[in-house]
């Protein structure tokens, strides 16, 4: 196995791993940033002083990808290797997936284990498998991007310390990345949808989206995505599948092939074509629902569309990554967001910090310090005086008045600092804004008192409403 070529941070992880004196060690780095690479830079040096490296996959995507870069043997009862790809030779490496590790009694030696997407290993099947190995005596090091759960539960039962990479920020400011131009064009259709699980109701998403199909194809058409390979994420399949015939509607005004949807059903040589072509030019848009968001390696991917509203913050960062390699004659990723993720979790390359013990995370319109564009769509900072894409006028109810106080500084996550603006003349003032956001938007009259329900977890009562309304007037 020849050296992989390492970037200067990619050599700065490897370094501190194998520095690391804990025996499992979680490894942090923005989608886009290579893990593969590193994992594939630890495993011959430790193959090279004799030991057994053993590379857990969570699916097939991740486990060929790891194949074709790094070699070895694989076990997963349905692989089939990739035709007429060159794999280098790789001795004493073993890449597996997860799964079928969990169902047998058995398991291949190793002195050093990766456990690849590492959120995964929150879950008790995948855990059980790692740590088998660790009981061993073997290395663990997880790599993820997200290192949390929509349900908060933390990594710490299984990794002892974190080794963090740099930020999607930093990698963008040295040109590792692409810059992210985060768009939110389409109102809050999602705010009737109730929660299952910890997240939307995929079917009331289905049901919910059947009135805007039309409306996010047309935003990306104005947003000029028919120029960019593009990748959409559904909630469902017969949305994905809807989706796709408003993209492909559009796309044969432009003398384009019509869009392609790819899901769980779709076989392994049909998913490699449809990378293939959108990489090459010949395909121009994949609508996928639950199976691109990881392992789904096309630099060529120039916009992101967001049909599917989520919870997840792991997701969320997950889909919108896929856009983030650069590539030749590639300046950015657009991103058209038309499920509200941007405002419910932050800009896609915020930088954040990893806590071994878990999150805690409110799901609502709690992001502070971003606003929307009314001309142009664009999501930024509200300390800007104006839209950096146009040039518009902050939005009303964008500024913030700072107030100076004794007192003790602390700390707060986002969740605390909304709640700490959310007192009730705060939340009579949201949805004031809301009412007169909805009435510039058409907005059903309902739509601001089901956000109001959605963000603060109670109706409004009718006095609210009322001084809700006398306050949109006035401001109007």
């Amino acid at each position: 196995m020849s050296a992989p070529v390492l970037r200067p941070y990619q050599l700065d992880l490897v370094s501190k791993v194998e520095a690391s004196a804990s025996r499992s060690v979680l490894m942090v780095s923005a989608t886009g940033s290579g893990k593969t690479t590193v994992y594939e830079a630890l495993a011959r040096r430790e193959t090279a002083r004799g030991g057994r490296v053993v590379i857990l996959a969570d699916r097939e995507e991740l486990v060929r990808q790891a194949h074709d870069r790094i070699g070895g043997t694989v076990i997963m009862g349905s692989y089939r290797p990739t035709p007429d790809v060159a794999r280098p030779e790789a001795p004493g490496v073993t890449i597996a997936s997860v799964a079928t590790l969990a169902r047998r009694s058995e398991a291949p030696d190793a002195t050093l284990v990766f456990c690849d997407e590492a959120h995964l290993y929150a879950a008790s099947s995948f855990r059980r498998v790692a740590e088998a190995y660790r009981g061993s005596g073997a290395k663990l090091v997880g790599g993820t991007a997200t290192p949390a759960r929509l349900d908060g539960q933390g990594l710490g039962l299984l990794f002892d310390e974190v080794v963090q990479g740099p930020s999607a920020e930093e990698l963008i400011r040295d040109g590792w990345l692409v810059p992210v131009d985060h768009r939110a064009p389409s109102g809050p259709w999602w705010e009737s949808v109730k929660l299952s699980g910890g997240d939307f109701d995929t079917a009331g998403l289905e049901a919910a989206s059947s009135a805007v199909l039309r409306d996010v194809a047309g935003r990306w058409q104005d947003l000029g995505g028919e120029s960019r390979p593009t990748l959409v994420f559904a909630a469902t399949k017969a949305h994905a599948a809807k989706l796709a015939d408003e993209f492909s509607a559009l796309l044969f005004l432009h003398g384009l092939p019509p869009a392609e949807v790819v899901t769980d059903d779709t076989p392994a040589a049909v998913r490699r074509s449809v990378r293939d072509r959108i990489q090459s030019g010949a395909l121009r848009c994949v609508v996928t629902v639950g199976v691109l968001g990881t392992g789904f390696d096309a630099p060529a991917i120039s916009c992101i569309v967001m049909a599917r509203p989520t919870l997840s913050w792991a997701l969320y960062l997950q889909q919108g990554g896929r856009g983030l390699r650069t590539a030749p004659g590639k300046t950015d990723l657009l991103l058209v967001d038309c499920a509200g993720n941007s405002l419910r979790h932050g800009l896609l390359t915020k930088p954040f910090e990893v806590n071994l013990e878990g999150l805690t995370r409110k799901h609502r319109r709690a992001v502070a310090g971003l606003t929307t564009c009314r001309r142009c769509f664009r999501v930024y900072e509200w300390t800007l005086p104006a839209c950096p894409a146009c040039g518009a006028a902050k939005p009303r109810g964008a500024e913030r008045k700072v107030r100076e106080v004794d007192g003790q500084l602390i700390e707060l996550t986002g969740a605390q600092q909304w709640a700490e603006r959310a007192a009730a003349g705060a939340q009579v003032r949201k949805l004031a804004a809301w009412i007169r956001e909805g009435e510039e938007k058409g907005w059903k009259p309902a739509a601001p008192m089901a956000r109001f329900r959605g963000t603060f977890s109670r109706w409004a009562t009718r006095d609210e409403i009322e001084q809700a309304k006398r306050l949109a007037r006035a401001s109007a």
